[in-house]
């Protein structure tokens, strides 16, 4: 009785991992316009961008800019209460008033008069949804079945995959739940490859960091892209997109949780003479989302978090194309591989 009871628990707190929050209608992308923009923040043009992040309970961050992938100060930003269906803001020398229909408001920044804007919810696809494999292409995962990979135990057992198919997308669960698995490791293994992968980040308002949504993509079993919910965010070294410890994306173009993403990478393997001496150490170049946020990036150490095991030398043999366990119920579609 006592076993069945836990069984029954186990099966309960999965099931709660797996379904996650979801994102109110308010929250996520938003493009508008300045009333007047002779007094807009951008030179040429009367743009203005917003984004909403959910912080947990009733709190949102309501930031704004002239554009989303912009690396600078944000126009305006702030946090408030959703209330009676809406969210107010009143900051130093702006308001804004989010519904689940508009965004509006007036503020003055850097000294210019007061302006009035007003916004509307839209959603950015990624241009590369859905692409097809080439001819000559290794599929991962076709929606249908996961014969492709394994898990690999302490000790080196190798087992079959634990994880499990939802809506023909592949969803990681914890090992911390099912006491077997962690890492999903693909049974072929690659050095220099073309790879896509299309992936969904459940909502996990209350967290913060690298414990919201975390997971990542590596290559050759040794170099991350990192995915994790980082929407709104700057765009760090550890963030979604970077090459984790290594190098930050060079923009962030992260979007909201549950919504569908894209990675399109291209990785050159590190290359070694005949004596096994390094010629050329790997390089990467990645979209996310179809935009480019690494260009011919050399990785010059492996994106561990230690230092110590950055700095071993980069692998002569393939490897693995491997998603990481980090206790969240992560989807993963779509993916494929083509040798180069």
């Amino acid at each position: 009785m006592k076993n069945v009871l836990c069984l029954l628990i186990t099966l309960l707190f999965s099931q709660i991992v797996s379904a996650g929050e979801m994102p109110p209608p308010f929250m996520g992308d938003w493009r508008g316009e300045w009333v007047n923009p002779t007094n807009a923040y951008l030179e040429n043009s009367n743009q203005i961008t917003a984004q909403v992040i959910g912080l947990g309970g009733d709190e949102y961050q309501v930031t704004f800019k002239g554009e989303f992938e912009r690396r600078s100060e944000p126009i305006f930003s702030g946090i408030g209460q959703y209330k009676n269906g809406s969210i107010k803001i009143k900051g130093e020398n702006w308001e804004c008033k989010v519904t689940n229909t508009s965004i509006e408001g007036e503020g003055v920044y850097k000294g210019k008069e007061s302006s009035q804007f007003k916004l509307s919810k839209f959603t950015r696809i990624s241009p590369t949804m859905g692409r097809r494999a080439p001819k000559g292409s290794v599929v991962l995962f076709d929606g249908k079945s996961m014969d492709a990979w394994k898990h690999i135990e302490k000790g080196g057992e190798e087992i079959d995959a634990v994880w499990k198919i939802v809506d023909s997308a592949i969803e990681s669960v914890p090992k911390k739940i099912t006491k077997k698995g962690g890492d999903l490791v693909s049974r072929q293994k690659f050095k220099s490859c073309e790879l896509h992968i299309e992936f969904k980040l459940p909502y996990e308002p209350e967290e913060r960091g690298q414990g919201r949504a975390n997971t990542g993509v590596f290559l050759q079993g040794n170099y991350e892209v990192q995915m994790l919910d980082s929407y709104g965010l700057i765009g760090d070294w550890s963030e979604c997109g970077a090459l984790y410890k290594v190098a930050p994306p060079k923009v962030n173009r992260c979007s909201p949780p549950e919504q569908w993403q894209t990675y399109d990478i291209m990785f050159r393997a590190a290359e070694y003479d005949s004596e096994g001496k390094l010629v050329k150490a790997p390089i990467i170049t990645v979209r996310h989302n179809g935009e480019f946020i690494h260009k011919v990036q050399e990785i010059f150490e492996l994106t561990q978090y230690y230092r110590t095991n950055r700095i071993k030398p980069h692998p002569q043999e393939p490897g693995p194309i491997q998603l990481q366990d980090h206790g969240h119920a992560v989807q993963y579609r779509n993916i494929w591989v083509r040798e180069l």
